[in-house]
């Protein structure tokens, strides 16, 4: 991560440090028909219709409502 020192720790082993310097997130890896066919095409249609000054927590939080 650029801008982010982990050398020279006290907290964190040389080891640790260089896994955290080269950890990519894998992100989501879901195949499953359900997810491909009707999660992913929803969240892209109500992406269009939501204003971009909106928070994304905001969306989270009010799906449970």
């Amino acid at each position: 991560m650029p801008g982010v020192v982990y050398d020279r720790s006290p907290y964190i082993s040389e080891d640790a440090a260089e896994k955290l310097r080269n950890y990519k997130y894998p992100g989501t890896d879901d195949r499953s028909p359900w997810y491909q066919y009707v999660l992913t095409p929803t969240a892209e249609w109500l992406v269009t219709k939501m204003p971009r000054w909106l928070a994304p927590n905001t969306v989270t939080g009010t799906r449970s409502i």
